[in-house]
């Protein structure tokens, strides 16, 4: 007996060897075939991706592209907060001696390690502490001291209107800002923070818990209204005397004023739209798997640029009642399915008319169907590996109990009653 068990053994542990072999391999293959899946949904590979298109082959595939992501996201920030290197301790202690004789300067005793990374990645601009934020900046402006109050502002406005949506908090940590004196130090630095950057007024990095921005008023465009009014001084003073001089002059003031404030605004609007995007991912309303659409991101940051959120504004009511005039809107399926054809159209004031039908949009779901939009972006937020293969345009209909052609002409006559 013991002889034929020795006999067998060796058959045995190949038979052992063969199974774990035979099973690497076809673990390995089911992988090849997730990650090429994945690569056709994300690419939309050509003929392959039309052949799973509206499938649950298309549904797994960003699913599991959107764990992907998620995955990277969360080893990106767990990196961010790791210990700092040696090298790194040398750089930032460098930078706060700088500031360590100064009584009124940057207290650095409660920064965490990504805190300390962000003034490192910046070291020539200035650390400002304004409510719970970390402000990194170039400018002298004393505006930037307003800014941790006007986001608060934001925070409970922000609440008070999205309280229904079920957040998700993850817990992140001190958000920061990067804010330049003008377009050009701002187009260096953001290049330099993201790779796939392209010129904005501002924007918001998930990753780095950042935004960025800049000042309009002391950009081009400031530039501009002051050689504007400088002319204007010119001429003026040689055409007006006395009385009719002084009055000129008080009026050409005033209007300068008005024009610069306008352009602080506007500063000012970027920065609540940015900052709304900080709150929809530090609150968990948005997932970091980027299911969502850039309808829907966009809708909800242009939602609370204005101090009274979802007012309106009357650049973005001029532009949807033009295209609407002359039948040239987005389709509002397109929209709310594709960020190809809208928000990545080539010509500018397509992408611009894409936020504003955006806006539009989350306005009116705000307005008339808050609970069931609500629903609709926990049901984004949460998508399934297994759920149907439906568009977000099917799923929203579906949830408001509306068709595409009702919600469509709801929309347009929302338009008109703006």
């Amino acid at each position: 007996m013991t002889e034929k068990f020795q006999e067998s053994s060796p058959t045995l542990k190949l038979r052992f060897l063969k199974l774990i072999t035979y099973s690497a391999c076809f673990l390995s293959l089911i992988a090849l075939s997730a990650i090429i899946l994945v690569i056709v949904v994300n690419r939309k590979i050509q003929p392959v991706h039309s052949w799973i298109e509206n499938s649950h082959m298309e549904s797994f595939g960003e699913f599991l592209a959107g764990l992907i992501i998620e995955q990277k996201v969360n080893l990106q920030i767990k990196e961010s907060n790791s210990p700092l290197s040696d090298e790194e301790k040398k750089a930032f202690t460098e930078i706060l001696s700088k500031y360590k004789n100064n009584k009124k300067g940057f207290k650095f005793s409660d920064l965490e390690a990504r805190d300390k990374r962000f003034i490192i990645a910046h070291p020539h601009l200035k650390p400002i502490r304004a409510g719970k934020y970390l402000i990194l900046t170039n400018s002298n402006s004393e505006d930037i001291y307003k800014f941790g109050g006007i986001l608060d502002d934001l925070y409970v406005n922000f609440i008070d209107e999205m309280i229904g949506a079920d957040f998700k908090g993850n817990g992140r940590s001190r958000p920061h800002i990067c804010y330049l004196k003008n377009r050009s130090e701002y187009l260096k630095v953001s290049k330099e923070a993201n790779k796939h950057f392209h010129d904005t007024l501002g924007f918001f990095s998930p990753v780095k818990n950042c935004i960025y921005l800049f000042s309009r008023k002391d950009s081009l465009e400031g530039l501009e209204v002051e050689e504007k009014f400088a002319e204007a001084l010119e001429q003026g003073s040689k055409k007006y005397q006395g009385q009719d001089l002084d009055l000129f002059l008080d009026t050409l003031e005033l209007n300068k004023s008005r024009y610069l404030s306008k352009l602080d605004e506007e500063t000012i609007c970027t920065l609540r739209h940015e900052g709304a995007h900080q709150l929809s991912y530090m609150l968990g309303l948005h997932s970091l798997r980027g299911f969502e659409k850039r309808w829907l991101t966009e809708g909800i940051a242009q939602y609370f640029e204005t101090v009274t959120p979802g007012q309106t504004r009357p650049a973005k009511r001029e532009m949807l009642r033009k295209f609407l005039r002359e039948g040239k809107l987005h389709d509002w399926q397109t929209l709310i399915n594709s960020d190809d054809t809208t928000f990545k159209a080539q010509a500018s004031k397509h992408r611009q008319l894409a936020y504003s039908q955006s806006w539009l949009l989350v306005r009116f779901l705000m307005k008339k169907y808050r609970p069931e939009f609500f629903k609709f972006i926990k049901s984004t937020r949460e998508k399934g590996a297994l759920d149907s293969p439906l568009k977000d345009i099917d799923i929203l209909c579906n949830i408001l109990g509306s068709s595409i052609n009702k919600l469509s002409a709801e929309l347009n006559l929302e338009i008109e009653n703006l």
